[in-house]
């Protein structure tokens, strides 16, 4: 059976870190995969995230020996737990700026992200 890719933009495997800020808690995460629309991570849990929620989050795209800092807000729109970690899907819902998206696009593409 041949299977076609449904989504929009590209995903790639990823080890990146990000921030989680959750009714002004902060919680540690990495990410699994990246696209252009969102990211998948898993972070301990110590927390029931629920879907349909907005969370603020830091995503560190790595640049040379730095990071860009990614700041904006995500809507959660799967979790779940295993083994006392959680796996979160997070939707960029939009209130990124392009300025940001630009340097996610490139270090999706592969380029630099300078």
């Amino acid at each position: 059976m041949i299977s076609f890719e449904k989504r929009k933009y590209k995903r790639i495997d990823t080890g990146i870190r990000l921030e989680l800020y959750f009714d002004d808690t902060l919680f540690k995460a990495d990410a699994i995969n990246l696209s252009l629309s969102g990211i998948f991570c898993k972070a301990v849990a110590r927390y029931n995230y629920l879907p349909d929620k907005i969370l603020n989050f830091v995503l560190f795209i790595p640049k040379n020996k730095d990071y860009h800092l990614i700041k904006s807000h995500g809507l959660i729109v799967r979790e779940t737990f295993s083994d006392g970690i959680c796996y979160l899907a997070i939707y960029f819902n939009g209130l990124m700026n392009e300025q940001d998206k630009n340097i996610i696009k490139r270090y999706i593409l592969g380029g630099e992200s300078n």
